[in-house]
């Protein structure tokens, strides 16, 4: 795919499956890091688990920064939400459910992540704080040589995702390059150990 990028340059549909392909494969190299991170954090190997949540961090970032299909983003998502409300309270209810409905639908445990959306906006805004919520309490707890009380930070993360959903309209930060740069630094931290 990226081979062919430059011959593509200018094709709206090539441009935006490479932008998927490239964050479908960043999401699935943050998984195997998280589970890393935190396998290395609780056999006590601070070091590894931070080289870890470092790339977690570095490709995080680089899906984020990666376009998509119209309409298939935080920020586009939240603006459309918002354009028609007709009152203040309209504006913030639909706001509100616009965000529960792409994190927390379902309820509290019922189906975490059901509704998960890979979108630009999301990385950035959303998984990535809440990651490193959870890393930075497991991270300190070995630090600190205490334990590690995982069910206090889901019930932390929790409260924090639904602080999220009560946010405004996001707000896109401008990417700094196009699909097929991203895609290339995904591919360049994939091969980092």
């Amino acid at each position: 795919w990226l081979a062919l990028a430059p011959s593509y340059r200018d094709e709206p549909l090539f441009q935006q499956d490479l932008g998927d392909i490239a964050r479908h494969y960043a999401s699935l190299l943050i998984d195997q890091n998280l589970q890393t991170a935190v396998r290395d954090y609780l056999h006590h190997d601070v070091a590894a688990g931070d080289r870890a949540w470092a790339k977690v961090d570095a490709l995080a970032l680089q899906a984020d920064a990666l376009s998509g299909a119209p309409g298939a983003s935080l920020a586009e998502w939240t603006h459309a939400a918002a354009a028609d409300a007709r009152t203040p309270d309209d504006r913030r209810d639909w706001l509100h459910n616009a965000r529960a409905l792409i994190t927390v639908w379902g309820g509290d445990g019922n189906l975490p992540d059901y509704a998960s959306r890979a979108w630009p906006g999301m990385y950035r805004s959303f998984y990535l704080p809440r990651w490193a919520h959870y890393m930075q309490a497991l991270r300190a707890a070995v630090v600190q040589g205490r334990s590690w009380n995982e069910t206090s930070t889901i019930r932390s993360i929790v409260a924090w995702e639904k602080a999220w959903t009560r946010q405004g309209v996001y707000q896109a930060a401008l990417s700094k390059g196009t699909n097929a740069e991203h895609a290339a630094r995904i591919l360049k931290l994939a091969e980092t150990p």
